[in-house]
C-alpha cells in the first residue's frame, strides 16, 4: 500500500468492532497453553512419584517370592496404583481442556474472520455504489474489463440500472 500507516490503522479500527471476541480468543489461547504445560509438567511426578516406585515395590516383592495370584494385590502396590490413576484423570482432564480451548479458539477466529471480511466488502461495494454510474462503468471500459464487470455490479449493487445493463448485455 501507498500509506502502510493508514491501511493497518484503518484494519485496526475494523478489527476493533470484535474487542470482546479479540479477549475471548486470548483467553483461549492462555488456557490451551497452559493445560499443554501443565499436562506435560505432571507427567514427570506421575513418574518419579508412582511408576518408578510401584515397580520397585513390585520387583522387590517379586524377588521375594510374593505371588499376585495366591496372595492378591499387596495393598502398598493397590494404594500406589489409585494414586497414578487419580494423577492420571488429572492430565486427561488438563489435555481435555487444552483440546476444547484450541477448538474455541479457532472457531472465534473464524467467526472474526469472516465476519470482518465481510464488512470490508460491504463497505467496498457502498462506496462503489456511491459513485456516479458513468465513473464505474467508464474506467472499467477503458480498463478493458467490461466484458465481466456486469454480472460483478448486478450481484453487489442495489441499483435498479445496473440489473438494466445485465439485462441488455446478454
Amino acid at each position: 500500500p501507498k500509506n502502510a500507516k493508514k491501511t493497518i490503522s484503518r484494519l485496526l479500527q475494523y478489527m476493533g468492532k470484535f474487542k470482546a471476541l479479540w479477549l475471548l480468543v486470548f483467553v483461549c489461547v492462555v488456557i490451551t497453553s497452559g493445560a499443554g504445560v501443565a499436562g506435560n509438567y505432571l507427567i514427570k511426578p506421575a513418574l518419579n512419584n508412582y511408576v518408578i516406585p510401584l515397580a520397585q515395590k513390585l520387583a522387590q516383592l517379586v524377588s521375594e517370592g510374593y505371588s499376585v495370584a495366591e496372595n492378591g494385590m499387596p495393598p502398598v502396590i493397590a494404594e500406589g496404583l489409585a494414586g497414578f490413576f487419580k494423577l492420571l484423570l488429572v492430565v486427561l482432564v488438563m489435555f481435555v481442556v487444552g483440546v476444547i480451548a484450541s477448538y474455541c479458539n479457532q472457531r472465534l477466529m473464524i467467526y472474526i474472520s469472516t465476519n470482518l471480511l465481510f464488512n470490508i466488502r460491504c463497505e467496498l461495494f457502498e462506496r462503489l455504489e456511491k459513485l456516479g454510474l458513468e465513473y464505474r462503468f467508464c474506467s472499467l471500459y477503458l480498463q478493458g474489463k467490461i466484458s465481466w464487470a456486469y454480472p460483478i455490479l448486478a450481484l453487489f449493487c442495489s441499483h435498479p440500472v445496473s440489473y438494466f445493463l445485465v439485462g441488455l448485455q446478454s
